[in-house]
């Protein structure tokens, strides 16, 4: 009997520790995947209060970014919160042509490389075509802005950098942020004398915003959430893409794969971005520069396109469209954001400084 328990015991430990191996094996080999196709697993940003402007990126942070399908990139902030390139210095752009690219998410552009943006490749395309311009960039971009919110901007930053020209890039999502009512940016607010700005708090607002951290940062097993362990099935990329479809018909979250057309937009949205676009028509034109807004692809069509054509032909102020130059280069629109996120490829900054060096030129 005893003999019996003994042979017994040594199966179920052979068992056991084959159990234990196979395991192991299957961890190791997922880790090792992980590790070749993904450079890290966690989005991580850190941000910080500035006193009069709002909440931007801690300087000289570190900025990890994916969406576990198409991108992982890591870039640093410059001194100023921006995920920029330091903007030149006063003398430098007088010295030649400084353009200043100002916008929300598509500008701030955590999807690509800073030598990838929109105005880096303006910067290289220009000293190719037209070096006598001297031309000079710097952008300056927050996720959840509007060109009402963007304004502190330049009575805080971009003034001082004497911009010769002013781009403000329209995204479909302005003109619900320029009717933003939250207490930790700047608002334009409705009083008996019309709309007035006002700036946000000297402190930090009661809605803190959060940075997201990496936990966990020697494994790339257990850094993914667990909802992520089957990222990689086609039932969860099936999934995803399927939500991007139904989001199609949302009024804020665009198809990847076609621009936005839909939705009406509201008395008050149009007036609060009028407003916004006339403070900084006001400020870049006391400071002698001119003023053009560039649309994005994502508002090609639709009452999104009508309502910025009329706020820009109502001023004079040109507009430049991105999808009009895609279409003539005889490129797709799709190939402009990424599969299963809308913001802009390299190729859809390339696009961008395109159409802004094609109007610069002209």
């Amino acid at each position: 009997m005893v003999h019996g328990f003994g042979a017994v015991g040594r199966v179920v430990s052979w068992n056991a520790l084959l159990g234990v191996a196979a395991v192991a094996v299957v961890v190791g080999a997922a880790e090792a995947y992980l590790r070749l196709t993904w450079p890290f697993a966690q989005s991580s940003v850190e941000v910080e209060y500035v006193s009069g402007v709002g909440y931007l990126l801690k300087p000289h942070s570190e900025v990890r970014w994916t969406n576990w399908l198409d991108y992982w990139t890591t870039s640093r902030a410059n001194s100023l919160g921006f995920l920029d390139r330091e903007p030149p210095a006063p003398e430098r752009a007088e010295s030649g042509c400084h353009v200043a690219v100002v916008g929300d998410s598509f500008i701030e552009a955590k999807e690509v490389r800073v030598a990838d943006k929109v105005q880096v490749r303006l910067e290289a395309m220009a000293a190719e075509a037209v070096p006598e311009l001297g031309v000079v960039t710097s952008a300056w971009g927050w996720r959840g802005t509007g060109q009402v919110q963007q304004l502190v901007w330049w009575d805080e930053w971009i003034e001082r950098r004497r911009p010769r020209l002013v781009v403000l890039v329209f995204a479909y999502n302005d003109l619900t942020d320029n009717a933003d009512d939250r207490p930790d940016v700047a608002r334009a607010r409705r009083t008996e004398s019309g709309i007035t700005l006002q700036a946000p708090p000297a402190a930090a607002s009661l809605h803190p915003v959060r940075g997201w951290r990496r936990w966990l940062p020697g494994a790339r097993v257990w850094e993914v959430h667990p909802p992520m362990l089957g990222l990689w099935s086609a039932v969860w990329v099936g999934r995803k893409r399927a939500a991007w479809r139904r989001k199609a018909d949302a009024r804020l979250a665009p198809s990847p794969r076609a621009p936005l057309t839909g939705s009406a937009v509201s008395t008050d949205e149009l007036d609060l971005t009028g407003f916004g676009i006339d403070q900084w028509q006001q400020r870049v034109r006391d400071a002698g520069a001119s003023l053009v807004v560039l649309s994005s692809h994502s508002v090609s069509g639709g009452p999104l396109r009508s309502a910025l054509a009329e706020l820009t032909a109502d001023r004079g102020i040109p507009l430049v469209d991105q999808a009009d130059y895609i279409a003539r280069q005889g490129g797709r629109l799709r190939h402009a954001n990424w599969p299963n996120d809308a913001h802009w490829t390299p190729q859809g900054h390339e696009w961008a400084a395109g159409a802004l060096l094609e109007w610069l030129m002209a």
